[in-house]
């Protein structure tokens, strides 16, 4: 099933590291959920479900790193996290 969903989870993801970084949470939540996933539905192209952005970018190793070196592990800083390690590369 994962292989079923990875064109969709891709696509949101790759779509969060180009256009997301500037904005704030709620919106970055409200535009992922609202608009590109329920557009994917509509659409029919396969997604997970429930989708996790910070489970396909980063793991829990990576995450309790950056707590340790101050990050605080809330949703918000877990995706600046995101953004500073994957969409500097």
């Amino acid at each position: 099933q994962d292989y079923v969903n990875l064109l969709g989870d891709c696509l949101v993801t790759s779509s969060f590291l180009s256009y997301l970084g500037a904005f704030s949470f709620d919106f970055r939540k409200r535009l992922m959920d609202d608009r590109w996933q329920a557009d994917q539905r509509e659409k029919k192209i396969p997604l997970s479900e429930p989708f996790n952005l910070t489970s396909l970018l980063t793991s829990d190793v990576e995450i309790i790193q950056w707590a340790s070196e101050g990050l605080p592990s809330d949703d918000l800083s877990v995706q600046n996290g995101i953004l500073s390690t994957r969409a500097s590369s």
